[in-house]
C-alpha cells in the first residue's frame, strides 16, 4: 500500500510539474490543449486505479481535482469531480459520493454538458437507493431519463430501465423488477454493451435466485460471467463470484459455495471493497452455520459487524443480526439472542425503505404512463399497419368480385346474343 501511495504521488507531482512547466514554454491555445488532454488522462488513470486500490484512487482523485480546479475548465472540473464520486460510491461511503456529485453538476452546467449532468443525476439516484430514499431516487432518475431521452442516448435510458427494476427490486416486486431488467436487456443487446449487459444479466439471476429459480438464476449468471470476463471489471467479477457462491449455498453444495466466497474475499481485500466485504462476511458466516463450524461463523459475524457500524450500513447490519441471532439459539444462548432480536426491531423500524409513500406513488404513475405512452404508440402503429394491410386485402377483394361478376356477366350477354343470332337463321333457313 505504502509503495501505491509513493508512485500516486511521483506521478501526480509529474503532472503538475509538466502542466506548470507548459505555461513557460508554450502559447495559449496549444497549453490549454495539451493540458486538457493530461488531465483527462490522468482521469481516466485514476478510474482505472479502483481495480487495485479505491483509498489508493481516492487520493489519486483528489490531486487531479486540485489540478483541475486550476485549469479552471468547468469540463474537467466536472469530471474530476464526477470521477472522485463514482471512486466513493463503489467503496460504499455515500455520504462522500453525494458530495462529489454536487459540485459536479454545476460545472458541467457551466460547460453545457447536458449528458453528463444527466450521468451524474442517474449516479444521484443509485445513491439515494442504497441510502433508503427511494421516492428520491425515482425523482432523479426521471429526471435523467428526460435528458437521455432528448439526446436519444439509448445507453443511458436503459441504465435507467434498469435502476428503476433495481427500486422494484428493492421492494421484492419481482414482476416489476423483471418487467424493467428485460426491457434493459433488449436495449442493450442491440448495443452489444459487454459489460453493462452482464450486469443486467447478473441482476436477473439475483432476481430468480431469491425465487429460488435456481436453474434459471444459475443460466444468467453463467451468461453474466462469459461476458464480464471477456470486457468487464474487476469489481463486478466479484459480485458474480458472491452470487454464484449464494447459488451453490442454496444447491447445499457448501464446500464449493465457500470457494467462490474466498476467491471473491481475496480480491475485495485488495480493493479496499469496505461495501462488499460486508455482504461477503455475511453470507459466509450463513454457509458456516449450516455447516456447523459456529466460532468461525462468529468470527465473520464480527468483521461484518465492525464495518456495518463504522459506515452505518443499517441493511446489512440487519442481516449481520438475523444470522447471529440463529446462531445465539442454536448454541442455547436465549438471553443474547432476545436482546439481539430488540436491536433488530430497533433498527427496522429506523428505516422506512419499504414504505410506499404517495410521493413514491405518484412517481410510479408518471414513470408508468411514460411507459405505457410509448407502448401505445408502438400499439398503434401496429394496428395502423394492418389496419392499411387489412383494408388494402378488402380492396382486392372486392376488385376481384367485381372483375368476375362484370366477366360473368359479360359472358351471358354474349351467350344471349349468340342464342338470339341462331334462332334468326333458324327462322331464315325455314323461310
Amino acid at each position: 500500500m505504502t509503495y501505491k501511495l509513493l508512485l500516486v504521488s511521483f506521478y501526480v507531482l509529474l503532472i503538475s510539474l509538466n502542466l506548470k512547466g507548459n505555461s513557460l514554454y508554450n502559447s495559449d491555445v496549444s497549453r490549454s490543449s495539451k493540458q486538457y488532454d493530461q488531465l483527462l488522462d490522468s482521469i481516466i488513470k485514476m478510474e482505472r486505479l479502483r481495480d487495485s486500490s479505491y483509498r489508493v484512487s481516492a487520493i489519486f482523485g483528489t490531486k487531479i481535482i486540485e489540478l483541475a480546479q486550476e485549469s479552471e475548465d468547468p469540463n474537467l472540473i466536472g469530471k474530476a469531480e464526477k470521477a472522485q464520486g463514482n471512486t466513493f460510491m463503489y467503496q460504499g461511503l455515500f455520504d462522500s459520493a453525494y458530495y462529489h456529485y454536487n459540485k459536479a453538476i454545476p460545472e458541467f452546467e457551466k460547460a453545457n454538458d447536458l449528458l453528463d449532468v444527466g450521468k451524474v443525476m442517474n449516479n444521484i439516484a443509485i445513491v439515494y437507493r442504497r441510502t433508503y430514499k427511494a421516492e428520491k431516487a425515482l425523482e432523479k432518475y426521471l429526471e435523467a431519463l428526460k435528458i437521455y431521452e432528448a439526446l436519444k442516448f439509448e445507453k443511458g435510458i436503459a441504465s435507467i430501465y434498469f435502476n428503476v427494476g433495481c427500486i422494484y427490486y428493492s421492494f421484492k416486486d419481482y414482476k416489476n423488477a423483471e418487467d424493467y431488467y428485460l426491457l434493459a436487456l433488449s436495449l442493450l443487446e442491440e448495443l452489444d454493451l459487454g459489460e453493462r449487459l452482464a450486469r443486467v444479466n447478473m441482476n436477473l439471476g439475483v432476481l430468480y435466485m431469491d425465487q429460488m429459480q435456481l436453474n434459471k438464476a444459475l443460466f444468467f449468471m453463467n451468461k453474466a460471467k462469459i461476458l464480464n470476463d471477456k470486457e468487464g471489471s474487476l469489481k463486478q467479477r466479484t459480485t458474480i463470484l458472491l452470487n454464484l457462491g449464494q447459488l451453490a449455498y442454496f444447491k447445499k453444495e457448501y464446500p464449493k459455495a465457500l470457494d467462490y466466497y474466498a476467491k471473491c474475499r481475496h480480491i475485495r481485500l485488495k480493493m479496499d471493497d469496505v461495501w462488499g466485504l460486508v455482504k461477503l462476511y455475511n453470507f459466509t458466516a450463513q454457509c458456516l452455520k449450516d455447516m456447523g463450524r459456529y466460532d468461525e461463523a462468529f468470527e465473520n459475524l464480527k468483521a461484518s459487524e465492525d464495518i456495518c457500524k463504522e459506515f452505518n450500513l443499517s441493511d446489512d447490519l440487519l442481516k449481520n443480526y438475523a444470522i447471529k441471532t440463529e446462531l445465539f439459539e442454536i448454541c442455547n444462548k436465549p438471553i443474547a439472542a432476545l436482546s439481539l432480536y430488540k436491536r433488530i426491531t430497533q433498527i427496522q423500524d429506523s428505516l422506512n425503505f419499504g414504505l410506499r409513500t404517495e410521493r413514491l406513488e405518484e412517481l410510479e404513475f408518471i414513470h408508468h404512463m411514460k411507459i405505457k405512452e410509448k407502448e401505445i404508440a408502438i400499439k398503434d402503429l401496429a394496428l395502423s399497419r394492418k389496419n392499411i394491410l387489412l383494408l388494402s386485402l378488402i380492396s382486392l377483394i372486392i376488385l376481384a368480385t367485381a372483375f368476375v361478376l362484370f366477366y360473368l356477366r359479360s359472358r351471358s350477354y354474349r351467350n344471349k346474343l349468340q342464342t338470339l343470332s341462331l334462332e334468326q337463321k333458324v327462322r331464315l333457313s325455314q323461310m
